[in-house]
């Protein structure tokens, strides 16, 4: 049931004249961000090897459309120094590889030595096309004195790379490097920390060890994590262990259906429209698919990139949408809350009071494009705001919901 207060518009005109001059922002356009479809379909899987070559095989056959992630680590003889990567190639037939992110020592540091073995940490990226093997062939540059390879399958994963970062740790600290945070809603986050004379431990930061066990006398920790950015305090994937020195790398990947849409107010009142226009984005689209949700139930009719809202009642209207490419693969935004008031609620509580004439007072007088413009104020829609929405905003004052 809606309550009315009865006040004078005198009074109301009085307090506005008193508070013409206070300062009252409101942030009218929220980026809304896409969640995220990636999941790790399976891994890893491992190879060993002591020479030129690792080979892995993958459980299954890799789906198209997916992508595969290997960590290597090899410790191997010294080299020219353009064959310092290690790695030459990954060969599997249906499978394009491209390395994201390596650490090896530089021929200028003190830390490459021509006449022992040096070490190597890397993170590949394999996309996987129609009619792929599940067999893998890691080539290195020269025989290694100890190689391991860990292999993960994801699907929902781009081949668009974010983020990567690299660290040389002692003091036994081992770290895969530090990456800021995403700004994007959704990412899977890879890490790989190589180490000699022991296995690799207790992971830190949120991330999960897929594998940290040694061959030989060296290991490689696979650490994984889906990063939220509303949650983004790792920065960094950290195994514990009693060795000495370890080298590190880290890769981050966006999802591959990325959806956005951006609301223009997250106010509103009851029969105003506003159009929901979303961007999709990804390794396979245009999407072919739209469906918005409200209060999670999907809107009839809902079906394409915009959609215009017009709600018809007073209420909290929680809002998102998904979208699907070519291949069946899922993004949904994040949820935006957009509450739907009466006249006269400019900043939204679903009361109508003093925080909202001191709004109303800071933009009097404005038009859309000025500094102070704020379209709540605008009550009766006709692009200024005026004594016209001052008058309305008097005969609301007081109301409240529920």
């Amino acid at each position: 049931m809606v309550f009315v207060e009865k006040k004078t518009v005198s009074a109301i005109m009085l307090t506005l004249l008193i508070s013409m001059f206070i300062f009252v922002s409101l942030d009218f356009n929220p980026l809304v961000q896409a969640q995220s479809g990636i999941t790790r379909v399976q891994g890893n899987a491992r190879g060993t090897s002591t020479s030129d070559n690792i080979s892995v095989t993958l459980a299954s056959t890799p789906t198209y459309g997916d992508v595969l992630i290997a960590t290597i680590s090899a410790y191997g003889p010294a080299r020219a120094l353009d064959d310092l990567e290690n790695v030459s190639s990954i060969t599997e037939t249906g499978v394009t590889w491209t390395q994201q992110v390596q650490w090896v020592p530089d021929p200028q540091s003190p830390y490459f030595n021509p006449n022992v073995n040096n070490p190597y940490v890397g993170i590949w990226l394999g996309k996987v096309a129609s009619g792929a093997s599940p067999d893998i062939v890691i080539n290195l540059h020269a025989a290694a004195w100890e190689a391991i390879a860990d292999v993960c399958e994801y699907s929902g994963v781009s081949t668009t790379l974010d983020r990567t970062a690299t660290a040389r740790n002692f003091d036994y600290y081992t770290s895969t490097g530090t990456t800021y945070w995403t700004w994007y809603s959704q990412e899977l986050w890879i890490g790989a920390i190589a180490a000699y004379g022991v296995s690799q431990t207790n992971p830190t930061n949120g991330f999960t060890l897929l594998d940290g066990a040694t061959y030989g006398s060296s290991s490689i920790a696979y650490l994984e994590r889906m990063v939220n950015w509303s949650a983004p305090n790792a920065y960094s994937g950290t195994t514990l262990h009693g060795v000495y020195s370890s080298i590190g790398c880290i890769a981050t990947f966006l999802q591959i259906v990325y959806v956005s849409f951006f609301p223009d107010s997250t106010i509103m009142q009851v029969g105003q429209t506003q159009e929901l226009a979303s961007s999709a984005v990804g390794d396979y689209t245009p999407c072919i698919a739209y469906q918005w949700y409200v209060n999670d139930s999907a809107v009839s009719g809902a079906t394409t990139d915009t959609w215009n809202f017009t709600p018809a009642t007073i209420g909290i209207y929680n809002i998102y949408l998904i979208a699907t490419d070519s291949l069946n693969n899922t993004g949904q935004s994040e949820t935006v809350t957009i509450n739907v008031t009466f006249s006269g609620d400019i900043n939204g509580d679903f009361r109508v009071n003093l925080a909202d004439l001191l709004l109303l007072a800071n933009a009097y007088g404005s038009s859309a494009g000025d500094v102070r413009w704020n379209p709540m104020a605008d009550i009766d829609g006709n692009g200024i705001v005026n004594l016209v929405d001052l008058v309305t905003l008097a005969i609301h004052y007081g109301q409240h919901y529920p």
